[in-house]
């Protein structure tokens, strides 16, 4: 048990009151010895012992009464969110508060989760009077005001680098007796639930610091029924993609915005991802929004797009074999969109596809350190492994990269391709075969172990090379593109449209928070959380678990009971006299 005024303690002396009341009352009468008596106390001595006991009763049950007043002024916590709080003055409170986009989510009670959380923080605040209170979401700042300083964003969390924070500016400000309060949805991605090294990290410099912090955690789960929707620019057309927490077939109506136009559109969702391709004018810039109807989370509804006149892109393949260059131009201009040279300025490319050893140039540094992209393949004379079946790609990374799955979620055919001939390359490999990096990326540079040649692999049969080449011609296209796109993070935190000087910014709610899959914080590092998991509706005092109320109760029964038993009346003396 704990309690928030834990100095009225030191009042529970006063139980002795009705007791040292009771003694002093004694001592106002003398007892003198009186033959005539004598006979009188010898017929009422069996009745005395049952009247002894009922008068010790209502003693102790005034007692109770005074300890229970004291225990209840000194507002007793017993489980609950603040468990185990010493209640003392001089505790420091530092807040980490999640603010990514899925705390803006609703509960059945009308509010958000993050509105929840700073209801029941700032009345948790007022009632534990700490000594200072320091509030971390992504800057570090001395408290003011909960609900000004922790408005809605539309970025993600970093717990794990939050309470890194957190324990450092425990140390700068060598604390030693405070708590760090949590306050979150446990999305698994804003806590890095599977990233196993940050959490060692985090386990590690708490084990560090001098009387480590109290670390609890408010976590609000559930929510209403949620959609969301995000959308890509792919030429002049836009990608849209919705998601929904079942696979239920429903029809929704989804709102696009051009400008000063505005259209309904009917889409039926089938599965928990639905995609669909709206074809945009072919000139000129569009700037707009789409949008779905009101949900669970008001911010994952909205996402916008800006289609500008683009520059036609430029891409060098520096190839000394004619067959291999052939296959590359046409995996990378199949259409004829793409002006293609056989050198590279290192600057008016998108994409430059080099074979052999790279020069080792401050114009290659800088053309990669502005987006430009780098593909390496393999030097025809280059000392090579062999295998004649053919060695299958075992591993590859589909979430990111050149080799992610399509935007409905398909695989690539990785798994059917075979290398026959293949090359060492260094870097983090993005496609593996068994025993060796089939792709690997370092420093920004691609490194390709094969080439797309019958005796090498079956790379040049197209269904591999083509999505490789037109990603990596993507991505370096953007250096060139009047529309940047970004994810929210830094400032501005809200989702939107951002004219510039060369163009539009465009940022968007990161990918990670349409993810609803919640970490359990028993699993997260060896650290002692204690978690409190709040209802769908605001909590102070409930949140805190106060006492107080059955205990004073508690006590008025026994001034209940005393007061009954005082007014009970004597049993009736006889006395016989002997015949």
């Amino acid at each position: 048990m704990a309690f928030l005024q834990p100095a009225l303690l030191y009042a529970l002396p006063a139980v002795l009151i009705p007791l040292i009341i009771h003694l002093l009352h004694r001592r106002r009468f003398q007892e003198k010895s009186w033959g005539a008596m004598r006979f009188l106390r010898e017929a009422l001595e069996e009745k005395r012992g049952r009247r002894k006991v009922r008068h010790w009763i209502v003693l102790a049950m005034r007692m109770l009464a005074v300890a229970m007043l004291i225990v209840a002024m000194s507002r007793p916590l017993i489980g609950g969110w603040l468990a185990g709080w010493a209640g003392s003055g001089d505790r420091s409170i530092t807040i980490v508060m999640d603010r990514s986009t899925s705390m803006e989510r609703k509960l059945p009670g009308g509010l958000t989760k993050r509105e929840i959380a700073l209801h029941t923080l700032t009345e948790t605040l007022s009632q534990v009077n700490p000594s200072e209170v320091w509030l971390l979401d992504q800057p570090l700042h001395k408290y003011s005001n909960l609900a000004t300083q922790f408005g809605p964003t539309d970025a993600k969390a970093d717990l794990p680098a939050m309470l890194m924070k957190a324990f450092q500016n425990w140390t700068r400000t060598q604390q030693t007796n405070g708590e760090i309060w949590i306050a979150s949805d446990l999305q698994a991605t804003s806590w890095r639930a599977e990233d196993a090294a940050a959490w060692a990290d985090v386990e590690a410099a708490y084990s560090k610091l001098d009387s480590g912090p109290t670390l609890r955690v408010l976590s609000i789960q559930g929510g209403k029924p949620n959609r969301s929707i995000r959308c890509e620019m792919d030429q002049r057309q836009l990608i849209v993609t919705i998601q929904q927490e079942t696979a239920a077939t429903q029809t929704i109506p989804v709102t696009l915005k051009q400008g000063d136009q505005t259209t309904n559109k009917d889409v039926t969702l089938s599965g928990k991802t639905t995609t669909l391709t709206l074809d945009m004018p072919s000139e000129g810039v569009v700037i707009g929004e789409i949008s779905l109807p009101e949900d669970g989370n008001a911010r994952d509804n909205t996402t916008h797009f800006v289609f500008a006149n683009e520059t036609r892109p430029t891409v060098a393949i520096v190839c000394e074999n004619t067959n291999v260059e052939a296959l590359l131009s046409l995996a990378v201009s199949p259409t004829s969109a793409v002006d293609i040279t056989r050198e590279a300025t290192w600057q008016d490319e998108a994409l430059i596809i080099w074979q052999g050893r790279t020069p080792d140039t401050n114009e290659m540094d800088a053309y990669l350190a502005e987006g430009g992209q780098l593909l390496v393949i393999p030097d025809e004379q280059a000392a090579t492994k062999t295998s004649e079946p053919g060695l299958p790609i075992m591993h590859w990374s589909q979430d990111e990269g050149p080799l992610r799955d399509t935007r409905s979620g398909e695989s690539l055919p990785l798994h059917n391709l075979r290398t026959f001939r293949h090359t060492t390359v260094t870097g983090d490999a993005l496609a593996s075969l068994a025993t060796a990096p089939w792709l690997s990326k370092e420093n920004g540079t691609y490194f390709l172990a094969t080439l797309p040649l019958t005796s090498w692999s079956t790379l040049g049969e197209g269904p591999i090379l083509l999505p490789l080449v037109q990603r990596l011609l993507t991505e370096g296209q953007k250096r060139f593109s009047q529309v940047h796109v970004r994810e929210a993070g830094q400032a501005p935190w809200k989702a939107g449209i951002w004219p510039n000087a060369n163009g539009w910014d465009i940022t968007v709610r990161p990918v990670a928070e349409d993810d609803p899959k919640e970490a359990r914080v028993s699993s997260l590092g060896n650290l002692p959380f204690q978690e409190f998991a709040m209802e769908a509706k605001p909590q102070g005092n409930d949140a805190l678990n106060e006492w107080w109320r059955p205990i004073l109760f508690l006590g008025l029964l026994f001034l209940l009971a005393e007061g009954l038993l005082t007014r009970m009346p004597s049993p009736k003396r006889s006395i016989t006299s002997a015949a």
